[in-house]
């Protein structure tokens, strides 16, 4: 089971199962299916919406989103 990130660092499978586009057992099923394909790894976006367990637009905000926490986050200064 995934642990909890800080807000900053959010996967796209917490968004989405945060956002209600997903459900934990889907995440799993998905990650699952990544860890298989060994080095013809597909993203964890395209599994999702090949099984159907998310659209491309709710990837894509999801996306957006852990983009803009990413730009959010307060970087070190030396």
């Amino acid at each position: 089971m995934a642990t909890p990130s800080s807000s900053a660092e959010k996967k796209l499978g917490e968004i989405l199962v945060e956002s209600g586009h997903l459900t934990l057992a889907q995440l799993e099923e998905a990650l699952a299916v990544q860890a298989r394909e060994g080095e013809i790894r597909r993203r964890l976006g395209q599994i999702l919406v090949s099984r159907g367990h998310c659209t491309m637009a709710q990837v894509q905000v999801a996306l957006a989103k852990q983009r803009a926490l990413r730009a959010a986050r307060p970087r070190a200064v030396f």
